[in-house]
C-alpha cells in the first residue's frame, strides 16, 4: 500500500468511526511506512483512540504508552508537523492515570508545551484549540492543598486562569460549532459563577 493510500484509509476510517479497521490496518502496513511522519502520527492517533475504546486497564495502558512513542516519533522525524505535537500532548495527556504525582504536574508543562506549538503551526485546530481551553480551566480547578503540593516538588507549579479558558473554548466554537465548547463554557460559567450565561 502507497503512503497517500494508507494516509486516506486511515482518514477514512476514523471520519466513520471504525478504529479497530484503521488498527488493524496500521499493525500490518506501518513497518512499510515507519520513516513517513505522516503515517507516524496516524499510527498514534488510533493507538490513542483503541485505547479509548479498550475496557482493560492494562490493555488501556498500553496502547497509550504506544501512542505516546509513535507521537514522540512522529516529533522527532518532523519538529514542525503540528499534528505531531497535537498527538503527544494528548497521548500524555492520558497517561495521567497511570503516573506519580510528581511526574504528572511535570507533564503538565510538556502537554501545554506541545499544544501550544501545534496551535503556532496551524491555529486552525480546533480539537487542540478545545483541548487547550481544557488545559486552563482544569489547571484554573487545581485546589489549595493540591497547588501546595505542587509547589513543594516545582518551583513554579502549572497556572492559568477562566478567562484563559474561555478565551479557547470560545474560538474552539468558532472553528467548529460541533465540538464539545458550549457543554466545556457552561460548566466554565459554573466555575466563573456566571450562571446566566451557563444557561445560553
Amino acid at each position: 500500500m502507497g503512503s497517500e493510500d494508507l494516509q486516506r484509509r486511515a482518514d477514512e476510517f476514523v471520519e466513520n468511526g471504525q478504529v479497530t479497521e484503521a488498527f488493524a490496518m496500521f499493525e500490518k502496513e506501518y513497518e512499510g511506512h515507519a520513516d513517513d511522519v505522516e503515517a507516524t502520527w496516524r499510527y498514534a492517533r488510533v493507538l490513542y483512540q483503541m485505547g479509548e475504546e479498550i475496557d482493560d486497564a492494562k490493555t488501556k495502558e498500553a496502547h497509550f504508552r504506544k501512542g505516546l512513542e509513535m507521537a514522540q516519533k512522529a516529533e522527532q522525524q518532523d519538529p514542525k508537523c503540528p499534528y505531531a505535537h497535537k498527538w503527544l500532548g494528548i497521548c500524555l495527556s492520558k497517561m495521567a492515570d497511570f503516573l506519580p504525582t510528581k511526574e504528572k504536574i511535570g507533564n503538565a508543562f510538556v502537554i501545554r508545551d506541545h499544544w501550544t506549538k501545534c496551535l503556532e503551526l496551524c491555529p486552525d485546530d480546533a480539537s487542540t484549540t478545545y483541548a487547550m481551553g481544557k488545559w486552563c480551566h482544569t489547571v484554573s480547578n487545581i485546589g489549595f492543598v493540591e497547588r501546595n503540593a505542587a509547589k513543594l516538588l516545582f518551583a513554579k507549579p502549572p497556572t492559568s486562569n477562566y478567562e484563559e479558558a474561555e478565551k479557547y473554548y470560545l474560538k474552539a466554537y468558532d472553528l467548529d460549532p460541533q465540538c464539545d465548547a458550549p457543554l466545556a463554557l457552561g460548566d466554565l460559567y459554573v466555575d466563573m459563577k456566571r450562571p446566566a450565561d451557563a444557561k445560553t
